[in-house]
């Protein structure tokens, strides 16, 4: 279980940590389409929660998945996913855009670390509410013989 959803999991960091790059270099040009890059990120989130618990169901779980096994599959793909996004995050406001966090946080949080925390504290609780969706939807009990 932990080797396929920390595979996944650094998938969706990956990804997540791409998204915020190609956002930051719209932002640069002026490219106001907040929403369409949320949603993309949502899908993409979404997606691969799926992927990952439909993943174990079929490979490991012998077509069946328990909601607590589910639910647990997507905390650690969630958790890692969040721990290689935080880890960019912090490179992202340390070198590539160091002005970001008094530009964001206006002044309030000046550590880095603090900051890139903040930003990326969205993450686990979407990661979390979507989680237990993808989990309830492929629940599937063993039958009693």
């Amino acid at each position: 279980m932990w080797k396929k959803s920390l595979k996944w999991g650094v998938l969706l960091g990956v990804a997540i940590s791409f998204w915020e790059l190609v956002r930051m270099y719209a932002r640069m040009y002026q490219y106001e389409a907040r929403s369409m890059f949320d949603l993309v990120l949502i899908i993409v989130f979404i997606a691969l929660l799926y992927l990952a618990q439909k993943d174990y169901k079929e490979t490991l779980g012998g077509g069946y998945l328990s909601f607590a096994k589910a639910f647990g599959i997507g905390v650690i793909v969630t958790v890692t996913a969040l721990l290689i996004y935080l880890c960019y995050m912090v490179f992202h406001f340390s070198l590539i855009e160091p002005t970001a966090v008094q530009r964001i946080y206006e002044g309030k949080v000046t550590n880095v670390l603090a900051a890139a925390m903040l930003y990326s504290l969205p993450v686990l609780l979407y990661g979390l509410f979507f989680d237990l969706f993808t989990a309830m939807y492929l629940y599937k009990k063993k039958e009693d013989k």
